[in-house]
C-alpha cells in the first residue's frame, strides 16, 4: 500500500476544515406589519343614520397577506415578498381602517359591520391596488379603491367611485412604507366623505 504524501493530508484537513467552519447565514425571519390608528384629518358628522359597512372584496393577489411590490416603470408586474407579511388580510385590514376612521371622523351616529342592526346607509368597497412601486433612485405606495353608498332598502347608488393615492416614501424599505399606507387611505378617506356630503345633499334636492 502506497504511501499518501503528507502534503495531500494537510490540503485535504485545511478544506475539511474551512467546510466545517464556514459562517451560515442566518434564515430571514417573516416580519409582520399592520397599520397605525387612523387619524382622520377631518372631522365630521354627514350621515344623519346609522352606516354599515360591508366587507372589503378584492381579487388575486390582494386577497393575500403577503405584501406586494413592482419595479417595473409602469407597475405592471407584480411580485410577493416572502417574509413580509401584512398581520391581517387586506380586505379585513383596510375594512377595519376604514370602520375606525369613519368613527374617529364622527361621521354617522353610529358605523357598525352588523348586517342585522338597523341602519339606513351601506357602504360597500373593492381593493384594485395596494402596493409598494420600487423605483431606480425613488419609491412610492399606491392604495386604489372603488367605494359605493347606497340608501337601504333601494337599488340606487348615491355614489360609485374609483380613488387612486400614491405617496412617496423616504427610502425602499418596507417599514418605512407603513405610515405612507396610512396616509393613502386617510386621503382616500376623506375624498370619499366629502363626495358622500355632495351625493346626500342632492339627493335630498
Amino acid at each position: 500500500m502506497k504511501q499518501i504524501p503528507v502534503i495531500v493530508l494537510i490540503i485535504f484537513f485545511s478544506l475539511l476544515s474551512s467546510c466545517s467552519f464556514d459562517p451560515v447565514a442566518p434564515v430571514p425571519t417573516d416580519q409582520y406589519y399592520r397599520l397605525p390608528d387612523p387619524a382622520p384629518s377631518i372631522k365630521k358628522q354627514v350621515f344623519d343614520g346609522d352606516v354599515y359597512l360591508r366587507n372589503f372584496r378584492s381579487k388575486g393577489l390582494y386577497r393575500g397577506r403577503a405584501m406586494l411590490y413592482s419595479e417595473d416603470e409602469q407597475g405592471l408586474v407584480l411580485k410577493q415578498h416572502h417574509y413580509h407579511y401584512w398581520q391581517d388580510s387586506p380586505p379585513r385590514m383596510l375594512q377595519a381602517q376604514l370602520l375606525t376612521w369613519l368613527r374617529t371622523a364622527n361621521a354617522a351616529p353610529l358605523v357598525m359591520t352588523d348586517p342585522s342592526i338597523a341602519h339606513q346607509y351601506v357602504i360597500s368597497a373593492r381593493i384594485n391596488r395596494l402596493e409598494r412601486h420600487l423605483k431606480e433612485k425613488s419609491a412610492s405606495v399606491i392604495v386604489a379603491l372603488e367605494i359605493q353608498l347606497q340608501k337601504r332598502g333601494t337599488d340606487k347608488l348615491l355614489l360609485a367611485s374609483d380613488y387612486v393615492a400614491e405617496i412617496e416614501v423616504e427610502n425602499r424599505t418596507v417599514k418605512s412604507a407603513i405610515p405612507a399606507y396610512a396616509e393613502a387611505l386617510d386621503s382616500i378617506f376623506t375624498r370619499f366623505l366629502e363626495d358622500a356630503e355632495k351625493a346626500l345633499s342632492q339627493n335630498e334636492e
